[in-house]
């Protein structure tokens, strides 16, 4: 119940909506129930990432699985919450 009560709040956000960085748990604009579930420090979206019996990290939705950290937040982002809070940049470093 309380992870889909943050998906809910995750889903109305506007860092979601305006495509902005997801809050780290622990900072002023991350809800508290976060912090239950995911690591202070870490993107809010790690409470949907949990330990499975042999250590992995794993994807608490369903048949999803990932292998660390960065790809688990980096699946989240795509496949759960279409959250693509970065521009992509040119070799050069110029915007187009």
């Amino acid at each position: 119940m309380d992870l889909q009560t943050l998906e809910d709040m995750y889903n109305n956000s506007e860092w979601l909506m305006d495509e902005e960085p997801e809050p780290l748990i622990g900072d002023p604009d991350c809800p508290d129930l976060a912090q239950k579930y995911g690591p202070r420090g870490h993107s809010c979206l790690t409470v949907f990432l949990g330990v499975d019996d042999n250590g992995s990290l794993r994807c608490r939705y369903k048949d999803c699985s990932t292998l660390d950290l960065r790809d688990g937040l980096k699946h989240l982002r795509l496949h759960h919450f279409d959250h693509r809070p970065f521009i992509c940049l040119p070799e050069n470093g110029r915007t187009w």
